[in-house]
């Protein structure tokens, strides 16, 4: 059974992830570095003017060529008060985005609670590369990064969660387990990594290009064309000012359809991770 937050306890992770964000803009501004809010922030800036209220995280992404930079400016300006974790970094973290942690933190998931790599309260800071506009085209190229995507995270993690219960849910994690072990068998982390890597980067030189992430739970859902992007756009999340694509109408259909409908009760809430421990 998934658990639940306490209401302050919640609070409290929403203000530690705001000041990560802060500090995430002011480098960015500082730096003219382009960045959005997406997914669930996007969402929530639209219709709460800030967190979904049983939201726990806060997503943020920003063309690889930026995400570089950034990465650079944090870990020399902020060394002592976050660490930036990817795969680059960290040979056991199974995902392509990364996660910009505060230090003195912990936010420790069940499934990966077996790893090694640094685990706290973090923004999470999406990669996005540069792809093609021809539909056919695109979709054999994300589909192909999204399935290395998968084994990368199936890789470090033998039982991830899966939409299943019961039955089904232990034939899926036998199944998933082996994928797991036939994986490390063959291929090392750095190595997957390094091909997904060379993979999303393939279209990096196009002059017509859409913006998109790869790797989203569901596939071919996070792009953005240039018309639907800029110019961006502010909008208030909680008490600061965030940047989003102009047409977050477009965008926010497309991912979650009638975006403005709030869910079921029983769905409006948060699954809290199974170590979470605020500074000091």
């Amino acid at each position: 059974m998934n658990k639940t937050y306490e209401a302050e306890q919640l609070k409290k992770l929403q203000e530690y992830e705001l000041e990560i964000l802060k500090d995430f803009i002011d480098v960015c501004k500082e730096n003219n570095l382009l960045y959005i809010g997406l997914a669930g922030t996007c969402l929530g800036a639209v219709r709460h003017k800030g967190f979904i209220p049983w939201d726990d995280d806060i997503d943020v992404a920003m063309p690889y060529e930026d995400y570089l930079k950034l990465n650079e400016i944090f870990e020399e300006k902020f060394k002592d008060k976050y660490t930036v974790v990817n795969a680059q970094k960290y040979d056991d973290y199974p995902l392509i985005n990364e996660h910009i942690i505060f230090n003195g933190t912990k936010f420790v998931t069940d499934d990966a609670k077996h790893l090694k790599y640094p685990q706290g309260i973090y923004l999470d800071v999406f990669p996005l590369y540069k792809s093609p506009k021809d539909e056919a085209l695109r979709k054999k190229h994300y589909m192909k990064a999204w399935i290395l995507g998968k084994l990368l995270i199936l890789r470090e993690i033998p039982f991830p969660v899966v939409p299943f219960t019961g039955f089904m849910k232990k034939v899926a994690h036998i199944a998933t387990f082996c994928i797991s072990k036939i994986i490390r068998l063959f291929i090392s982390q750095k190595k997957l990594y390094d091909i997904i890597l060379n993979l999303s980067l393939k279209y990096q030189n196009a002059e017509d290009y859409i913006y998109e992430y790869y790797f989203d739970p569901k596939p071919g859902l996070m792009y953005f064309y240039q018309e639907d992007l800029f110019p961006l756009k502010e909008l208030p999340f909680e008490e600061l000012m965030l940047n989003f694509p102009n047409n977050t109408d477009v965008i926010l259909t497309r991912n979650y359809g009638d975006y403005m409908q709030l869910p079921p009760k029983e769905k409006r809430v948060g699954h809290a991770p199974s170590v979470l421990e605020f500074k000091n």
